[in-house]
């Protein structure tokens, strides 16, 4: 009898080892591109892009902000996170036009000592606030505030994103290294309860902030994450049996570990290096910026064959910032656009101020037909 106690407690031990543990990656399903393999010389933007326009922001007291953090657009409104400045979320509608402002500063309920990150709820559009340490706060669209919860006890949580089935948050190597909560990806159901933890951190902490800004990517329902100090990206995440990843190789020139932990090796050293500064998916294709000798470029990953193709550019390239029907959005400050930018056409679409102490305005543009992987 004590017997059969005993290995009952052992079998519930495993269980629960198993159950809190990361799942790992699955080295079978990693495919490397050699992303320096194909690289043209980008004539001008348009060989890639077209059809810009630049849509201006009503700025008042109440509605400037310091810099676009993330960008998503919902139900016909922009929605811009400053975290750094004004610690809150700006609501546009399409047109320009302020809105209000979701978040505040403090220590009572509804408040937040520092905001990381957001997403919003596409059943109801309540936005989802997550904010150190680990917390997500729930707001309605009017900027009420409605409920918060603790993600996770030892953790730090630093992305989050979403569908209509689950949440997915990252805690980006930049959290514990040992015990339960050791992982990259955390999946909760749309109750906020745990569903699972993936893919083992890094074995240091990693004193950069993702050198892509916002690493969790959404296309079509599904979200993937792009690991810019491994530069690889984990696919379809969201999905419980996907562990497809796609590597990327530098020709051995990647960011070594001992930078990435020391931000001061990484600033000296940064030209020596290649990697990634900016992801996006659109519609099957994943768009990059890298690094690579000190010059820009941007590439494109077809993920339904990884058919890709890099170019080089000797101009600016813009931020990827969101992607919905066939339209990239991007920002650009109200200096550059005064002065006349020499590298594209932009079509302006309302008459809110561009003068320099302006809001940023929100570029838009489409692929261009002469773009073929």
């Amino acid at each position: 009898m004590r017997i059969n106690k005993m290995i009952d407690r052992l079998i519930l031990v495993i269980i629960l080892f198993i159950s809190i543990s990361c799942s790992t990656q699955d080295d079978s399903n990693v495919n490397s591109i050699a992303i320096l393999r194909n690289i043209k010389n980008m004539g001008n933007l348009n060989d890639v892009f077209v059809d810009f326009k630049y849509i201006p922001l009503e700025t008042r007291k109440e509605s400037l902000f310091g810099s676009i953090d993330k960008f998503m657009k919902y139900n016909g409104f922009f929605f811009i996170l400053d975290k750094v400045r004004k610690k809150k979320i700006f609501i546009f509608d399409e047109h320009g036009k302020f809105v209000r402002t979701i978040g505040k500063i403090g220590k009572g309920p509804g408040e937040y000592v520092n905001i990381e990150d957001f997403t919003i709820d596409k059943r109801n559009g309540n936005i989802q606030i997550l904010a150190f340490p680990s917390t997500v706060l729930t707001y309605g669209f009017n900027g009420t505030f409605l409920s918060s919860r603790k993600l996770t006890t030892n953790a730090l949580l630093w992305s989050i994103s979403s569908n209509n089935d689950c949440y997915v948050c990252a805690s980006n190597h930049q959290s514990v290294l040992t015990g339960k909560e050791a992982c990259l990806i955390f999946k909760y159901d749309l109750e906020f309860n745990l569903l699972e933890k993936k893919i083992d951190v890094l074995p240091a902490y990693i004193g950069l902030p993702p050198l892509t800004p916002n690493p969790l990517l959404y296309d079509k329902e599904r979200i993937s994450y792009f690991d810019s100090f491994n530069s690889q990206v984990h696919l379809n995440i969201s999905d419980k049996e996907s562990d497809q990843v796609i590597k990327f190789d530098f020709n051995g020139n990647e960011v070594p570990l001992e930078d990435l932990k020391d931000p001061q090796g990484f600033f000296t050293n940064q030209f020596k290096y290649s990697f990634f500064i900016n992801a996006l998916i659109a519609d099957d294709i994943l768009l990059t910026k890298f690094i690579n000798n000190g010059k820009h470029h941007l590439s494109l990953v077809d993920l339904k064959d990884e058919s890709f193709l890099s170019y080089k550019s000797e101009s600016w390239l813009p931020d990827l910032l969101f992607y919905e029907d066939n339209t990239f959005y991007s920002s650009m400050s109200c200096h550059w656009i005064t002065k006349g930018h020499k590298f594209f056409k932009a079509e302006k679409t309302n008459d809110y101020s561009t003068d320099p102490s302006s809001n940023p305005v929100i570029l838009t543009f489409k692929f261009s037909n002469n773009c073929k992987i």
